[in-house]
């Protein structure tokens, strides 16, 4: 059994890089749902928006889940739901679903 101190290491470095990078766009006005572009943002699905809010700006993982499970189901040409559900199965060493997940971030932003 891993020790969960090590387990918190794990998650907090996964989710660094990306928690950085959200919070360095969160006060830009121009984010029009995408988090990552200062402009010309693309606008994202409503359910991957609910993810990425309830994870990077309320912390609460439970509720993020629940919009994430919707977003790969209805908005499936959306590569950061993807890379999301990538993200969470990385923090739960869910490798087959985190492979398939980044698989499918790659396929579906390379559309």
């Amino acid at each position: 059994m891993m020790n969960p101190l090590i387990k918190l290491q794990k998650v907090s470095m996964s989710w660094s890089v990306v928690c950085t990078v959200a919070l360095s766009f969160w006060a830009t006005p121009s984010w029009a749902g995408d988090p990552f572009r200062s402009s010309n943002p693309r606008p994202i699905g409503d359910n991957t928006e609910a993810a990425f809010v309830e994870i990077f700006k309320n912390g609460n993982y439970p509720e993020a889940k629940t919009y994430l499970q919707q977003a790969v189901q209805t908005e499936t040409d959306e590569p950061l739901a993807f890379a999301i559900q990538a993200s969470l199965a990385y923090s739960n060493e869910d490798w087959d679903v985190m492979k398939n997940a980044a698989d499918r971030t790659l396929s579906t932003a390379k559309n």
